[in-house]
């Protein structure tokens, strides 16, 4: 964790494992009680269950991770933008990762960083000034 922070500067954890998965459970605990224990101010943790949430195959009710929980971080953390008229002078850099974490099932871990990939592509898009409903109609 220290190298990601000196790195990147801020870190956003997602944890998607279920509570009701024995053995998911204590890990969701532990990796609870490391983040509070570290007590990291560049350290952001958030819990979201994938199972529940898309319970019945209803995996659009997982767009509340990204719209209400995590947008405005993936919009504060920014990303590199470089001036490549032949200057190279460096416009913006970006200052935070995420990581998702998944004990053994990549269909959460795919869903939930697709839909992250979406938020922060729309983000960086919207700060170039490119008008994304407009142009995907």
């Amino acid at each position: 964790m220290n190298k990601l922070i000196a790195h990147y500067q801020r870190v956003l954890c997602v944890n998607l494992l279920c509570l009701d998965k024995r053995g998911e459970d204590d890990l969701t605990y532990g990796f609870e009680k490391l983040v509070k224990d570290t007590n990291y101010k560049e350290l952001r943790y958030e819990f979201f269950d994938v199972h529940c949430a898309a319970k019945g195959q209803k995996f659009e009710h997982c767009n509340y991770l990204v719209t209400q929980k995590v947008q405005g971080i993936i919009r504060g953390f920014g990303f590199y933008q470089e001036d490549m008229t032949g200057a190279g002078t460096v416009n913006s850099l970006q200052n935070g990762i995420i990581r998702v974490n998944c004990l053994d099932n990549l269909d959460r871990t795919n869903l939930i960083q697709s839909k992250i990939a979406y938020q922060a592509l729309n983000s960086m898009l919207d700060k170039l000034g490119f008008d994304v409903k407009k142009i995907t109609g």
